[in-house]
């Protein structure tokens, strides 16, 4: 269901067509950020029950990982919607998918959670994966389909910041602890990494995606940038030859020099304005990410 026929079955009686026309978007703008606080407020709750759960060894995780993806889905949607609906705008009278139509945008650099061969789960979730021997792995769809987020046919990667991002991933970590710190069993290679940084760099290349903080950027730094919430996401703040997870943007600026390195890109001096002439200043973990 699109959320202007969300918020029409919800609200007093408007229609979508009443909605497209009138002065009701406030309205609607407002009702659609009480809606994602809702469900930012219920995938914490799932994800803390999913965590304990875990601790346990419960086989009843796994049902509060499958609520957690639909919350994860529809919050999804939510964000789209809401930029979509945000005062202001000329062009509400587009869909959303026209309005995403400008392409690619981003690149977000995660790792899968999971062993070191790539999964049916991780080609559903990511355009290209990379497993812990430096093979590439092609995901099920091209990066393009996430220009557009409005028909749900697109890899969903990254929690409220799916539509024009590219999702790229290493696969491993599974086991992996924040704290105490442990990498598990399948921890990142230094092998892997290096052919994941030339991936990355032959996206950017492709897809003319400056290699910057808020261009390329791991799934940790997408709660600084965007204040997006997730207590399991740390990737990517553990590199091989860290004894301990990271500052997620020291680490991400780590990994953008690596991806520079093998793009031939020259690298960016240390505390060098960095986006548009906005000095981005990492911040202390909070123990969420």
């Amino acid at each position: 269901m699109r959320f202007a026929e969300y918020y029409a079955y919800t609200s007093d009686g408007y229609d979508g067509d009443e909605l497209e026309t009138s002065d009701n978007w406030g309205r609607y703008y407002e009702a659609l950020k009480e809606q994602k606080d809702g469900i930012q407020r219920k995938i914490l709750e799932k994800e803390r029950a999913a965590h304990e759960l875990r601790q346990k060894g419960s086989e009843r995780e796994s049902n509060e990982e499958i609520d957690l993806a639909i919350l994860m889905i529809e919050l999804d949607w939510l964000y789209d919607e809401i930029e979509y609906a945000e005062p202001g705008r000329d062009d509400k009278s587009m869909s959303s998918a026209v309005k995403a139509s400008e392409g690619l945008e981003r690149i977000v650099m995660h790792w899968t959670a999971s062993g070191y061969r790539v999964s049916a789960l991780d080609r559903e979730h990511y355009h290209e994966i990379v497993e812990g021997d430096g093979t590439r792995v092609r995901g099920d769809k091209p990066p393009e389909a996430n220009i557009s987020t409005a028909d749900g046919d697109y890899a969903a990667h990254t929690l409220g910041f799916n539509r024009g991002s590219i999702g790229l991933a290493m696969s491993g970590m599974k086991g992996a602890r924040q704290h105490p710190f442990s990498a598990g069993e399948f921890p990142i290679t230094m092998v892997q990494l290096q052919a994941f940084s030339a991936l990355v760099a032959d996206y950017a290349k492709r897809y003319d995606i400056p290699i910057t903080r808020s261009t390329v950027l791991t799934n940790a730094e997408v709660d600084s940038m965007r204040g997006v919430r997730s207590l399991m996401k740390w990737d990517i703040t553990w590199l091989p030859g860290m004894d301990r997870p990271g500052n997620p943007i020291e680490v991400g600026d780590r990994l953008r020099e690596m991806i520079r390195a093998a793009a031939d890109v020259p690298s960016s001096p240390s505390g060098q304005l960095d986006d548009g002439g906005v000095q981005e200043e990492a911040k202390s973990p909070d123990g969420d990410e």
